[in-house]
């Protein structure tokens, strides 16, 4: 029992630990990582999934639209979105 006590108390000093750094980052005015390391898209190549011309060029248009977007900049979807698959 005097093991498992030991450990809790250890466990909770690192929590304490962890929220304390965590709050000292919070108040930072600078971000502690910049939006380019806190996210990521992957790009799959899906040409042989594509039932006809029609999708093969929305996913195409789509693609090439996402490499030239600046990061900051909202994409609406819904354009590059089928109403009904065939």
């Amino acid at each position: 029992m005097e093991k498992f006590t030991k450990c809790l108390n250890e466990y909770s000093i690192y929590l304490n630990m962890q929220n304390t750094e965590i709050s000292e980052n919070h108040q930072l005015e600078i971000p502690v990582r910049s939006i380019d390391d806190s996210i990521s898209i992957k790009v799959y190549d899906g040409i042989h999934f594509f039932f006809n011309l029609y999708i093969k060029n929305i996913y195409n248009s789509l693609n090439n639209k996402l490499f030239t977007l600046s990061y900051w900049k909202v994409l609406d979807i819904k354009l590059f979105m089928l109403s009904k698959l065939k």
